[in-house]
């Protein structure tokens, strides 16, 4: 009992002592050189890809466009709209050659259409926009080359800044002209349908005539995506399974090596069992279906 006396006695006293030390002013040392910390509260924008793919956009004289998702963002919130524009900017391209060492040649800027022009808000409370579309369209005139696509934000509100490393986006476009054709003596053609829930599709484009090393197969049909039925909103949509929805989400593994052989690549729907199909639908729910494959596949 004296020991716990003891201890309650010690506690009692350290903490009138801590209570008498917390009446006395703090002094700051002003000293202290504040100035690297004054832009931490401060909004930048920046421009980038949404994938964050650093290769190359490969085009063929026989692909019309390529489309790549943009995002403007910036670094704090705001409390007000933030309008912001990305243009094409061909004066960057020089600097960005010296910088890396380079010799790239500046992607034409008549074969670029940004949306919307490239004018997009932020909504207040928000850091980022919706994804913009950038497409790219391929050309005859082009050779067989990679160039540099330059983007810069060079508009924003006055509530961000711009940083010189964050407001540009170097994008590089690799011409590679004709496509390997899969055209063969005889006008045969060959289509191949993979069930890639237990089977690669690059398997397909391993079986090459022996004169003249061409794929044997000319078509591959990715199967399969589903047509589905929503009771609730009483409207068709197009379903993924887990395996179907992994090979089109790594297309630069599984679909473009097939691609780069001149094998045409396909996506298979397939009814589901729910009695809805793409030949009893209404044009309105038709329509709508239509607009959700072309999203997919784009």
């Amino acid at each position: 009992m004296k020991f716990i006396k003891y201890i309650a006695c010690l506690l009692s006293v350290s903490t009138f002592m801590m209570l008498q030390s917390c009446t006395e002013d703090i002094s700051l040392n002003s000293s202290v050189d504040t100035k690297p910390y004054e832009g931490t509260n401060v909004s930048y924008a920046y421009l980038k890809t949404v994938d964050s793919n650093s290769k190359p956009v490969e085009l063929y004289n026989d692909v019309s466009q390529r489309i790549v998702e943009l995002k403007v963002g910036i670094t704090n919130p705001v409390d007000k709209i933030v309008e912001t524009e990305v243009a094409y900017d061909s004066e960057l391209l020089n600097s960005y050659n010296e910088l890396h060492q380079t010799q790239f040649s500046l992607f034409p800027n008549e074969l670029v259409q940004i949306e919307n022009d490239g004018k997009f808000q932020i909504a207040p409370g928000d850091v980022t926009t919706y994804n913009l579309n950038l497409t790219i369209s391929s050309s005859n005139e082009l050779q067989d080359a990679t160039y540099l696509l330059p983007l810069r934000i060079t508009k924003i509100s006055d509530e961000v800044k711009l940083s010189e490393n964050e407001d540009r986006l170097f994008i590089l476009i690799k011409n590679n002209g004709e496509r390997p054709s899969t055209d063969k003596p005889g006008d045969f053609i060959t289509v191949c349908y993979v069930e890639v829930n237990g089977n690669n599709p690059l398997n397909a484009g391993e079986w090459t005539l022996a004169t003249s090393g061409k794929p044997i197969v000319d078509i591959v049909h990715l199967f399969a995506a589903n047509v589905n039925y929503d009771e609730e909103s009483n409207t068709p949509y197009l379903f993924l399974n887990k395996n179907i929805k992994y090979v089109l989400e790594h297309r630069d593994k599984y679909i473009k090596p097939l691609q780069d052989k001149g094998i045409k690549v396909c996506l298979s729907v397939l009814g589901n069992g729910m009695g809805v199909g793409p030949a009893n639908l209404p044009e309105k729910d038709a329509k709508k279906f239509a607009a959700e494959l072309e999203t997919v596949l784009n």
